[in-house]
């Protein structure tokens, strides 16, 4: 399902046709240019954000919630830990549900995720997602490869996605945060042989 809500962008929009890439910390297309993904995606600015002010200077491309959540579901499966961080605000935390921390920002996030793809090897399989706002909540099956065996668990993800505002930074996002992924809970289901 693909959410039909683009994040809010600046006011100069342009589609383009390029599929996806991740470069840089961006979701940009091929071409280094902003571009819808498919039907109901945002459509993408020439604007970007300096790091260090709130000018608008050059391409930073808007994205749907359910593409960022997507595209780290995707790095998931690849065991691509830098393209997973891309997703996730420098500042983002994963939580056991409701309120036990896993780990917080990148340095934490790229530790656990690192060692979790050596040891577990793991493949997740999308049952079912539901999109409202910023908020995605995915119902997934995690297939785990230890050496010990294969198992399967199943888990629900929250997701909450700090919307990508070329025009403002809010109180919960720095200008690095925006469109990116900035808090992430797991309901973890008890694991069974595969």
């Amino acid at each position: 399902m693909t959410d039909p809500t683009p994040i809010p962008h600046a006011p100069e929009q342009r589609p383009q046709g390029h599929s996806p890439a991740v470069a840089e910390g961006l979701l940009v297309n091929a071409a280094g240019r902003a571009g819808p993904t498919g039907p109901g995606a945002a459509l993408e600015t020439d604007a970007t954000v300096d790091a260090s002010s709130s000018d608008v200077t050059s391409a930073l491309p808007v994205r749907s919630v359910t593409d960022v959540v997507q595209a780290q579901l995707e790095a998931y499966n690849a065991h691509d830990v830098e393209a997973l961080l891309a997703c996730y605000a420098p500042s983002a935390a994963q939580w056991e549900y409701p309120d036990r921390l896993l780990a917080q920002g990148h340095a934490a996030l790229r530790e656990r995720m690192a060692a979790r793809f050596v040891d577990m090897r793991p493949q997740a399989t999308l049952l079912n997602r539901i999109v409202l706002g910023s908020v995605v909540i995915d119902h997934e099956r995690i297939l785990n490869q230890s050496s010990d065996g294969a198992s399967v668990r199943e888990l629900i993800a929250i997701y909450e996605v700090d919307p990508a505002d070329l025009t403002a930074v809010s109180a919960s996002a720095g200008p690095n945060e925006n469109g990116r992924i900035r808090s992430a809970r797991f309901v973890f289901g008890e694991p069974r042989p595969a």
